[in-house]
């Protein structure tokens, strides 16, 4: 009954993630945001700021500074899209070469080839009306998102205290004080996941840039800043990252010593966060281990894509907290941590 009943939550957990999707992803968003600003909040209303003005003016200092990464990168993006007709005439000159090499090296005639490509374009002219529903609605829904989450932001801020009180009143009235504690502890776990993972994205931005301008790639600074952007999805952002700056060595340069160059620095970068940066100033604070964090990213990015890999860790990290509250679910806390 016990194994029925527990595949039968699995299931009813599923539907409602994926059907509710629209209205539950905004409100976690904002409450992780919600939960970062808190403290600073906290420290305003102490030096007698309005609680309504306080939770504004820091609101206003979080979407100017997300506001300056993205003018950096657009800024960057402005730059390559001048140089578009160089990158063009570079990648018809590659284009070129490789059907050179593919007709005498491998075989392949011109006509065959441009067979190919014609396939390959009605391929591509198919499935491009889905594709094209698909962005406009990805691009419709991230709008919504971006108009709900500073109002739910605010409002979770402004009734801060009713969220705890809430918790507190549907849990045994003796069980206060262990309420209190897991609230405090998911608090702790959001705040020091986000600020391990800023750090971290610090640190590859360092790393990228440095080593791209280092090996001479054209536009180090964007390829480096995004690729860095990209670490917070865990395990495959980087390696998504990494793929822009190597097509463009390849492209832009005349030797291969470059797109190898790049690969390398990646690899290195990889490994170095993967066993050493990440671990170090993440992992610790929250306390998963690397299989609980890696099926936690998959079923996140089964459920709601990117923004369910990134959200995947802290979830993890919060459910290990609330596990770890009661004898029975005590277990499957072990299960998630780490040697602590």
């Amino acid at each position: 009954m016990r194994v029925v009943i527990a595949l039968a939550g699995l299931v009813f957990g599923y539907i409602v993630l994926t059907v509710g999707k629209p209205i539950i992803m905004p409100l976690i968003v904002a409450a992780f945001f919600a939960i970062l600003l808190v403290p600073a909040v906290h420290r305003l209303e102490q030096w007698k700021f309005p609680r309504a003005l306080a939770i504004s003016a820091l609101m206003l200092v979080l979407i100017g500074m997300i506001t300056s990464v993205i003018y950096i990168v657009l800024n960057q993006a402005v730059a390559i899209a001048e140089d578009l007709p160089e990158i063009s005439s570079k990648l018809e000159l590659w284009y070129v070469s490789f059907a050179s090499y593919l007709e005498t090296d491998l075989g392949i005639s011109a006509a065959r080839q441009t067979e190919y490509l014609y396939s390959g374009i009605e391929k591509l002219l198919g499935s491009s009306g889905t594709f094209i529903q698909s962005t406009i609605t990805t691009t419709a829904n991230l709008f919504t998102y971006l108009a709900l989450i500073p109002v739910y932001v605010f409002l979770m801020l402004y009734y801060r205290e009713r969220f705890q009180d809430f918790f507190i009143a549907v849990n045994d009235p003796d069980a206060r004080n262990r309420v209190e504690d897991t609230l405090d502890h998911s608090k702790g776990v959001i705040l020091n996941y986000v600020s391990g993972l800023s750090l971290v994205v610090i640190i590859m931005a360092v790393l990228n840039v440095g080593g791209l301008l280092l090996i001479g790639i054209p536009y180090a600074v964007f390829f480096g800043i995004v690729a860095a952007l990209l670490t917070i999805i865990p395990y495959v952002g980087i390696i998504i990252g990494s793929i822009p700056p190597i097509v463009i060595a390849l492209i832009m340069t005349d030797s291969l010593f470059y797109p190898i160059a790049v690969i390398i620095l990646f690899v290195v970068v990889q490994t170095l966060e993967g066993n050493f940066i990440t671990p170090k100033v993440v992992g610790s604070k929250v306390s998963v281990n690397a299989l609980a964090a890696m099926v936690a990213l998959v079923i996140g990015g089964f459920l709601w894509g990117a923004i369910g890999m990134i959200l995947s860790i802290p979830i993890t990290g919060i459910l290990k907290v609330i596990l770890q509250q009661s004898p029975k679910t005590r277990p499957w806390a072990l299960l998630l941590g780490q040697d602590d």
